[in-house]
């Protein structure tokens, strides 16, 4: 939770490096078995990743791995 918050902190002052990293670090440290934490997360590094630094690529990969746990997310 805590590499999250950071990552939203370094978006919203638009280091947008840093927020990529914060959430990866946030996903890597998430238990499989927290199923929701570990989607909101897939997800934010998808959209920072789509959004933002137009990076189609990782946001296809991260994407892909939130459908994978629940195909309706967002």
């Amino acid at each position: 939770q805590v590499l999250m918050g950071l990552g939203r902190c370094f978006e919203a002052a638009k280091r947008f490096e840093l927020a990529m990293n914060h959430y990866k670090e946030a996903e890597a440290a998430i238990a499989d078995t927290e199923v929701e934490a570990k989607k909101k997360t897939l997800y934010a590094v998808g959209r920072l990743a789509m959004d933002v630094l137009k990076d189609k690529e990782t946001a296809n990969v991260y994407f892909n791995r939130v459908a994978s746990l629940d195909y309706d997310y967002k």
